[in-house]
């Protein structure tokens, strides 16, 4: 079995393409988004060292296969990267030539969910992700994030349009280091509009 990556900006369906393909294949070992992960450690632990030393290794020593990795590609560490380190896109975009290259090429795979309609599906997931008084928790806790970061305040960044500037500007880099570097070892998803068995074919 290969190792698949589910990606995309927040608010693509994610979440919702695992647990499918988790129910179709069983067989896969699931790692959620702040999993304790083989391969990274968002969310599950406090790093003094290189991240990038970090990752490279974790990503170096991992051989085996049958994961189902959720935001453990692009999302976790590109946030890292532009909001804490504040790389620039051709620093990242270097970044991932060099994590790439560590990777086992013939159990990896990348499913990546797009949408031209960003605003959109961040509008949906921030009522979506609200409490039962209407209090959206995910909106309030992702832009304090966004806006609190070095990146954020370097920038400026204060409101909802920022964020989608964010996002905007993250899908647009992401999609380019599929292009220049992953190829044909990627599959670009229509978000929530993708059909299980051509998923599974692939898979």
């Amino acid at each position: 079995m290969k190792n698949v990556f589910i990606e995309g900006i927040q608010g693509m369906g994610k979440s919702t393409l695992l647990n499918r393909i988790n129910t179709a294949v069983p067989e896969f070992h699931v790692c959620r988004e702040g999993d304790h992960s083989p391969i990274e450690l968002a969310w599950c632990a406090w790093m003094t060292q290189d991240l990038k030393a970090i990752i490279f290794s974790r990503y170096s020593n991992f051989s085996e296969t049958g994961y189902l990795f959720e935001c453990s590609f692009f999302q976790n560490i590109m946030e890292d990267l532009i909001l804490f380190h504040q790389l620039s896109d051709g620093e990242i975009v270097e970044f991932y030539y060099e994590l790439y290259a560590k990777i086992k090429k013939e159990q990896f795979l990348l499913l990546y969910l797009y949408s031209d309609e960003v605003e959109e599906a961040i509008k949906t997931i921030k009522e979506e992700r609200s409490d039962s008084s209407g209090n959206e928790l995910w909106y309030s806790l992702m832009l304090e994030y966004l806006v609190h970061s070095p990146y954020g305040e370097k920038n400026g960044y204060r409101t909802f349009e920022d964020m989608i500037v964010h996002f905007r500007h993250r899908q647009q880099l992401e999609l380019r280091i599929i292009r220049d570097i992953i190829g044909e070892k990627a599959v670009v998803l229509p978000a929530k509009k993708w059909k299980m068995e051509e998923i599974i074919a692939v898979i």
